[in-house]
């Protein structure tokens, strides 16, 4: 199976779905053993640990792209530091940085 690490964009209320799945105003999908809520999907891992997976404000990155979304952020904003850094690691592909850099413009240190 595919790694898929998702990112929680900025203004995404997740504290008030987990409230809404906590007080159960959620949808709880038993196929899919998923919650919805708000137009988001949250999964529960065996511990009972509730996580985002997919929806509006969430963005799934392979492990490539979020390799390269760390490397921007840890230059903090810098986009030639963060590619300079890239270019040495060829599992950061020029398709992984590009949308790394789609979702990182969302973050608070994007200088662009």
């Amino acid at each position: 199976m595919k790694e898929v690490n998702t990112v929680v964009l900025p203004g995404t209320d997740v504290a008030k779905d987990l409230d809404d799945i906590a007080a159960g105003r959620a949808r709880w999908d038993p196929d899919r053993q998923r919650y919805e809520v708000n137009g988001r999907t949250y999964a529960v891992e065996p511990s009972g640990t509730v996580f985002p997976e997919a929806g509006p404000g969430l963005e799934q990155l392979s492990r490539a792209e979020y390799g390269a979304l760390k490397e921007y952020i840890s230059a903090g904003g810098d986009i030639e530091k963060a590619e300079a850094a890239m270019a040495r690691n060829p599992f950061l592909t020029e398709a992984a940085q590009e949308r790394a850099l789609d979702v990182f413009r969302n973050h608070k240190s994007y200088r662009g």
